[in-house]
């Protein structure tokens, strides 16, 4: 899903089967289990034999893993890179764009499309739709909302739709809005500081024209979306923002208006467009 680097033990030290597995040997991983190795068996992480077949292996390796009794309810840890981790063989399929594998486990396997991993750390853990948002992939965003999944995934201080404004999708940012997705309207949860300071003014306009604070301020730093627009030498974010009632006066935490951060990033034609109004 991510950029990643080895977090996992010396594979020749591991259960047989769990070798197999990780190294996509299914004949190796047949003769484990006639030898009498745990189709359920669990690492030091509680990651299950099918959550790493998920992760390295095929479609027809998850099956006959099924067919010997491997659960599918099971859920731990694989770390993928620093504080990034999957939890669970849906968020493993859907991070790993695996849509076969996806399309079974919801189709056949009748697993809840709102599935989702154990909280950890404090963070609640995420569903199949919001990996897919976080990897871009608009082939499984489709489907899963299709499948009815929740537009509206419990998130941390963030929403389903920072990504696609980030990645510049527009739409994925439009499908997840005519499902049902959320523009939160608190200084948490909103996307309006992210759409301010990207280069594309759409998602702003589209957040705007939702009734979103033009002045909502973020939590730690007092930002104003104008801030950021300010701060990131977006002119027509700037503009479209004033259109809507941002006031340009206003002050960060640290006594900054959205002036001052213009002129000490040497975005000039923000600071003539502030200083004319």
């Amino acid at each position: 899903m991510k950029n990643r680097f080895s977090f996992e033990p010396d594979i020749e030290s591991q259960n047989l089967l769990l070798r197999a597995v990780k190294r996509n040997k299914l004949k190796d991983a047949q003769k484990a289990i006639e030898e009498g190795f745990d189709v359920n068996h669990q690492d030091d992480r509680g990651a299950s034999i099918l959550m790493w077949a998920t992760y390295k292996t095929n479609l027809d390796f998850i099956k006959y893993l099924i067919s010997k009794g491997a659960d599918y309810t099971l859920k731990g840890r694989i770390d993928v890179a620093p504080a990034i981790y999957y939890g669970s063989i849906m968020g493993i399929a859907a991070g790993e764009r695996k849509h076969e594998m996806l399309r079974y486990f919801i189709e056949e396997l009748s697993i809840d499309v709102n599935d989702k991993e154990n909280e950890s750390g404090g963070f609640p853990g995420w569903t199949a739709l919001q990996y897919s948002i976080a990897v871009n992939d608009l082939i499984a965003v489709r489907y899963l909302l299709g499948k009815k999944a929740d537009p509206n995934p419990e998130y941390y201080r963030t929403s389903s739709l920072y990504d696609p404004i980030k990645n510049n999708n527009i739409e994925m940012f439009d499908l997840l809005i005519k499902h049902g997705s959320i523009i939160y309207d608190t200084p948490e949860k909103s996307s309006i500081y992210v759409a301010s300071a990207h280069e594309n003014k759409y998602f702003l306009e589209i957040i705007l024209m939702k009734g979103i604070d033009p002045n909502l301020r973020s939590v730690m730093k007092k930002f104003t979306p104008l801030m950021f627009a300010a701060s990131n030498n977006r002119i027509n974010n700037c503009k479209v923002l004033i259109e809507y009632g941002a006031k340009k006066d206003l002050e960060s935490y640290t006594g900054q208006t959205a002036l001052t951060m213009a002129k000490n990033a040497g975005n000039t034609k923000i600071v003539k467009f502030l200083e004319s109004i």
